[in-house]
C-alpha cells in the first residue's frame, strides 16, 4: 500500500508533471515545424512546377516563330508564296534542355480540389517531350537533306520541281521530312496550346492550397528578344529600393 502511495505521490508530483507536459509540447513543437517544412516543401514545388511549364510554353512558341512564322515571312517578302516542306532550314540547338514539373513533388494536388489536374499535366509533358523528339529529328533531317541537295545539284536542272526534286533525293528523307515538317507545324501550335492552359490551371489550383501571394502566377510572354522585360513585371516597392541603395554604399564605404 506504502510503495502504491509512493508511485502515486512521484506520478502527481510537480517536477513529474512538468517534465511529463515539456516533453508533449517538445513533441508538438516537432509535429507542427515538420507540419510547415512540409507545406513548404510542397508550395516550392508547386511554384517550381509553373515556372517550369512557363519555360515549355516560350520554348514552343520560340520553336514555332523560328522554324516556321519567320521563315515563312522572310520567304513571302523575297519570293512572294509560301515555300514547301523542303525550303525550311533547321534551328540548331532549339531544343534544349529546359525544366520539368517534377511530378512526384505534386502528391498534394491529388487531395486538392482539382486531383485529375496531375494526370493532364503529366499528358502535356509527355505531349511536349514527343514534340522536342520530333524537332530533334526534323533537324536532323533537314541536314541530311542539305547534304543530299548539295551532292545532287549537278545533276539537276536550274529550274527544277518539287517532283524532280523527290525523284532524285529518294522517297526515304523525303518523305521523312515531309512527314515532320507537318507534324512539327502542327503540333507546335497545339502544344503551346495546351501547355498555356495547363499552366493557368495548375496556377489557380495551388493558388487554392497556400496563401495567393506566395503563388507564382502563369503568364506566357512571348518575347521579340530574350533581354525584354515583361510588361506585366513591376518595379521592387520603395522600402525594397531603399535597402537598395543603402546596402550599395555601405558596401562602397566597407570595399
Amino acid at each position: 500500500m506504502e510503495e502504491q502511495n509512493t508511485f502515486i505521490e512521484i506520478i502527481t508530483s510537480t517536477e513529474c508533471i512538468a517534465a511529463f507536459a515539456g516533453a508533449l509540447a517538445a513533441f508538438a513543437l516537432a509535429g507542427v515545424a515538420q507540419w510547415f517544412a512540409n507545406r513548404r516543401t510542397e508550395w516550392k514545388a508547386g511554384n517550381e512546377a509553373v515556372f517550369a511549364v512557363a519555360q515549355m510554353y516560350s520554348l514552343v512558341v520560340g520553336l514555332k516563330r523560328q522554324q516556321f512564322d519567320d521563315q515563312i515571312a522572310r520567304f513571302v517578302a523575297e519570293k512572294g508564296w509560301e515555300p514547301d516542306y523542303t525550303r525550311f532550314r533547321p534551328v540548331e540547338g532549339a531544343t534544349g534542355d529546359v525544366l520539368r514539373p517534377r511530378l512526384n513533388a505534386l502528391g498534394f494536388l491529388l487531395q486538392s480540389h482539382d486531383p485529375d489536374l496531375l494526370n493532364r499535366l503529366a499528358v502535356v509533358v509527355q505531349k511536349f517531350d514527343v514534340m522536342m523528339s520530333a524537332m530533334r529529328a526534323l533537324s536532323v533531317t533537314q541536314n541530311q537533306f542539305q547534304q543530299e541537295l548539295e551532292a545532287r545539284l549537278p545533276d539537276l536542272p536550274l529550274e527544277f520541281t518539287l517532283t524532280e526534286l523527290e525523284d532524285k533525293i529518294g522517297p526515304y528523307i523525303m518523305t521523312r521530312l515531309m512527314n515532320l515538317v507537318e507534324a512539327t507545324r502542327e503540333g507546335l501550335p497545339d502544344c503551346a496550346i495546351d501547355l498555356q492552359e495547363i499552366g493557368k490551371q495548375l496556377s489557380d489550383s495551388v493558388s487554392y492550397c497556400f496563401p495567393i501571394w506566395k503563388v507564382s502566377k502563369f503568364e506566357p510572354i512571348e518575347r521579340e528578344r530574350p533581354t525584354d522585360i515583361p510588361p506585366t513585371a513591376e518595379k521592387p516597392r520603395l522600402w525594397r529600393r531603399v535597402v537598395r541603395v543603402l546596402s550599395r554604399l555601405g558596401r562602397k564605404k566597407v570595399f
